[in-house]
């Protein structure tokens, strides 16, 4: 077992049941990564020791979501919602990879499942 293995097999588990990460972005919280029952609730990627690509994809999407995507007219153009789709559809795969064995990822994203 790796370093890193260890480390998230010791962090994340909870009475051997795997933990359950909320995946969705919200106005000002610079992550779309929430976890219920942790002290923090809004997580970062360093809490869960991800990947450089994944957090600069989250970085991304992040920036996307809160440039483009506004509370009362949504999103800018169709264009900026497909990508920032995209993204999240690539995020959400790679974060299933990165937390297996370690946590659930629960997809809250209106249009990805």
């Amino acid at each position: 077992m790796s370093l890193k293995e260890w480390w998230k097999n010791i962090m994340f588990r909870k009475n051997e049941q795997l933990r359950t990460v909320r995946f969705f972005h919200d106005y000002g919280a610079p992550w779309p990564l929430w976890e219920n029952g942790s002290d923090k609730y809004s997580m970062s990627p360093m809490d869960y020791n991800l990947s450089a690509n994944l957090t600069a994809t989250l970085r991304e999407c992040g920036e996307l979501f809160e440039k483009e995507n506004k509370p009362v007219d949504g999103w800018s153009s169709r264009d900026h919602e497909l990508r920032y789709l995209d993204l999240m559809r690539e995020a959400a795969s790679q974060l299933r990879l990165e937390l297996s064995g370690v946590a659930n990822i629960s997809i809250e994203v209106p249009g990805l499942r």
